[in-house]
């Protein structure tokens, strides 16, 4: 039963005002430094779940950089890196959300839906993170100069080389949050 409280007037104010949020998203166009300001906050989530693990390796140094590389190359990354945070948290007895694959394959990729699932992975980053008694969210180091696809590419790497590593310390110790 609807609220009687409530005036169509007031509905229409929010209806408004839920629009006018909407377009302001929809005409922020993200760039590649957005995206690689995300990634490489979440490697140093990363960095600090290792530290719980004494036999895990330092972190590898970033792939090469390879030129030329697009928005939905980075997407592609991503979503493997978001995949191998999902085998984590299955593994870790973690709830988290299931991205369903088939909708993920698409051709039409831009540089704001590469900014999207950086966001979604560094949030579930910080969810995982918060499972660590006392756990202090790491620093976001400054990136500096021009970020092209290519950089956010690296970045990407370095953030699934990282998640793999986990990955691998995770199965060898599934009570690492306990």
């Amino acid at each position: 039963m609807a609220d009687q409280e409530i005036t169509p007037t007031q509905v229409f104010f929010v209806i408004g005002l839920a629009n006018k949020q909407l377009n302001h998203l929809l005409l922020h166009q993200f760039s590649p430094k957005d995206v690689a300001k995300k990634v490489n906050l979440g490697r140093e989530y990363i960095k600090h779940l290792l530290e719980k693990f004494p036999t895990a390796p330092a972190p590898a140094p970033l792939p090469s950089l390879e030129r030329g590389r697009v928005p939905w190359d980075s997407y592609d990354r991503l979503v493997d890196c978001y995949m191998v945070l999902g085998d984590i948290a299955r593994a870790s007895n973690i709830q988290m959300l299931n991205l369903a694959t088939q909708n993920l394959d698409r051709p039409d990729i831009q540089p704001n839906d590469v900014y999207d699932i950086a966001t979604l992975i560094l949030s579930e980053l910080a969810y995982l993170h918060s499972h660590l008694p006392n756990a202090l969210p790491p620093h976001q180091s400054k990136l500096h100069g021009p970020i092209l696809p290519s950089h956010v590419y690296q970045q990407a790497g370095g953030l699934l080389a990282q998640l793999k590593t986990l990955y691998k310390q995770v199965q060898a110790h599934p009570t690492w949050l306990q």
